[in-house]
């Protein structure tokens, strides 16, 4: 996960580069045939990422977040006439997966937890990570600024959609309002559809399909017209909302149950689904109540400022191994901050350069030692310590604390290259 040659970051570095051969290639026809040339963006999938346990699986959830936020959008900010972003739900992180948290959280068919507030948090995040950045194309004046490319629920019942639908809407509303520039919305989806491994099971539609009739008859659902009346007004009213609430309140209070396609692993997915209790409106044993909708008590204004410091930290990364060509190792990059190479490495034949030459010895910050270490550490001591000062953020507390673990592991490496009299060794 940490070598910018293989693996997951490997790919996500293709994909950015085919993403700009194909971006170079539509304005070239453009330009050859003297037309304008369309829009060229991405449809990035987002997850409003919560622990399981705080000190048990924060740690996972930071180093899913690194990886999986921010990582594309930066290697492609500069090709992007719009920035795409696909958003469900909130996910449980539990271990390196998803889990399940069926007693406090209403989940859809699919297995993914209603949270209209995680959309507009994770989208003032990502602003506020973008706005001043010269290099964010799609932020330009005439480009398209962002565009939610996915948003819906699977609900065969039908009786979580409608509240879903509106609320997000909303949620788009007040981002609109708070000058983050939003110009298109799409909700997933007309028809009940494949839902890639899942298969038939999810249903998305607006609009139902029966596919034990050879004929396949398509029914609409009730949110089929709600959705073509707040297309044809362009308003989403108290009423409606009132509404859409009363239904899933209704079902809650008799115990009525809806599908549920994933397993109780939160992983396996399941051709003939698991019944569970609808639970939107009911009081849980802390006295909160199941609240599908959006209210602004729900909004994050604390932004979590360690996803952007190891997102630059990989960033950096990257950048460093296409440099060199002998490849780039993140525990050597710690390590060479602290005590550069004893001895430098072996240079392939014709090579100019070696990763002791290359590596700025000495010049990394506290904050760049840290962010490595911190994907596995942070999560502990947000949660262990992050109320040793109640007067102080629990991140603040956990990012302070990294700093001295951190630098103690990158020191442990120096000293163990130092002692080794090798060059940068692969340690991981």
């Amino acid at each position: 996960m940490t070598n910018p040659s293989v693996g997951a970051i490997r790919a996500q570095i293709n994909m950015a580069d085919a993403h700009r051969k194909v971006y170079q290639m539509v304005q070239e026809r453009a330009a050859l045939h003297g037309y304008t040339p369309p829009p060229v963006g991405v449809a990035h999938l987002l997850m409003y990422t919560v622990p399981a346990n705080k000190i048990l699986d924060g740690a996972q959830r930071l180093f899913i977040d690194t990886y999986s936020r921010y990582l594309i959008i930066d290697l492609l900010k500069d090709v992007l006439d719009f920035c795409g972003f696909n958003y469900y739900g909130k996910e449980v992180v539990e271990g390196f997966g998803a889990g399940l948290d069926d007693d406090q959280v209403e989940y859809s068919d699919s297995g993914r937890g209603i949270y209209p507030a995680g959309l507009f948090n994770l989208m003032t995040e990502i602003h506020a990570r973008y706005e001043n950045d010269p290099k964010a194309l799609f932020l330009r004046p005439g480009k398209e600024g962002y565009v939610i490319t996915e948003n819906g629920l699977a609900d065969e019942t039908d009786m979580l959609r409608p509240t879903y639908m509106l609320e997000h809407l909303i949620v788009i509303a007040e981002l609109r309002k708070r000058g983050i520039p939003l110009s298109g919305y799409v909700h997933w989806t007309l028809v009940d559809n494949w839902e890639w491994a899942d298969g038939y099971c999810p249903k998305f539609g607006l609009v139902a399909v029966d596919r034990s009739n050879p004929s396949l008859p398509r029914t609409p659902r009730f949110s089929y017209s709600l959705w073509s009346s707040v297309c044809r007004g362009k308003i989403v009213t108290h009423a409606m909302r009132k509404n859409a609430w009363a239904r899933v309140v209704a079902a809650s209070r008799r115990n009525v149950k809806h599908p549920m396609c994933r397993g109780e692993d939160a992983f396996t997915s399941l051709d003939e689904p698991r019944w569970v209790n609808v639970i939107g409106g009911s009081r849980l044993p802390s006295g909160k109540i199941v609240d599908l909708r959006f209210n602004v008590r729900d909004v994050d204004t604390e932004k979590d400022r360690m996803i952007p410091v190891t997102t630059d930290l990989i960033l950096k990364g990257i950048q460093m191994s296409q440099e060199d060509p002998n490849g780039f190792n993140l525990l050597d990059y710690m390590a060479d901050a602290i005590v550069p190479a004893h001895t430098p490495a072996p240079t392939a034949k014709g090579a100019s350069s070696s990763v002791g030459a290359s590596v700025p010895h000495g010049s990394a910050s506290p904050v760049e030692i840290a962010a490595a270490w911190s994907s596995f550490t942070a999560g502990f001591t947000e949660g262990f310590f992050g109320n040793l000062d109640r007067e102080a953020s629990p991140r603040s507390n956990s990012i302070w604390l990294v700093f001295p673990i951190s630098a103690a592991a990158a020191v442990c490496v120096a000293m163990l290259r130092f002692y080794c009299h090798g060059g940068p060794a692969e340690l991981l």
